[in-house]
């Protein structure tokens, strides 16, 4: 149960930092509407991976267990990609927390939780780790233990983006932002490093 609490504490770790139009969202509602819009924008997951969740797990449910682990490999492929991306993007000098054209109206919770259901990076995660992961457990606490730590960190995360944005605006330093970034790219190639090694059964 504490492997599996962890495992999603690391990938919740990973998602919530990870920039992109729900990040973007979340940054530019706590900038515009404080830190209550900010918040309202960052609980957009809870009520739009659980139906993702269900028909990815209605999905590899009826796949064999070498087809469920073998997309378990792909989606450590696509993670570790990921965390490289978020390194070329700071590197790049791509990867900035607040919107670049501050007319534009990002904001609005029923907005994020439309940009989090369309995402295909929400899509991809739970088909290729998030529904495989719940569905190797053997025991339905352990799903469960996993579930919390990825809630807990992916939220949670992005409630301390909200606060940071919303309490201090156009004081926030890119700087420190840059190097949660580099923290969430390290921790998505990590997790996707553990979930290849688990896949080939390695560990």
């Amino acid at each position: 149960m504490v492997r599996a609490f962890l495992t999603g504490v690391g990938l919740g770790w990973g998602s919530g930092i990870s920039p992109g139009p729900l990040m973007m969202l979340v940054a530019s509602s706590a900038l515009r509407g404080g830190v209550a819009a900010g918040a309202r924008a960052s609980m957009a997951p809870l009520f739009t991976d659980g139906p993702i969740l269900v028909i990815a797990l209605l999905t590899t449910s009826r796949l064999s267990p070498t087809v469920q682990t073998v997309m378990l490999g792909i989606g450590a492929i696509y993670l570790v990609a990921l965390g490289l991306g978020e390194f070329r993007g700071v590197l790049a000098g791509e990867n900035k927390l607040l919107a670049p054209d501050s007319k534009v109206n990002y904001g609005g919770f029923w907005k994020a939780v439309a940009v989090n259901w369309t995402s295909p990076h929400v899509w991809m995660f739970w088909f290729t780790v998030g529904a495989p992961k719940v569905a190797g457990y053997p025991e339905r606490v352990d799903a469960a233990a996993f579930l919390i730590g990825f809630y807990l960190l992916l939220i949670g995360v992005k409630l301390t983006i909200a606060w940071i944005v919303g309490s201090n605006a156009h004081r926030l330093s890119e700087t420190s932002y840059r190097r949660m970034v580099m923290a969430g790219g390290f921790g998505l190639i990590a997790f996707g490093l553990f979930l290849g090694l688990e896949a080939l059964g390695i560990i």
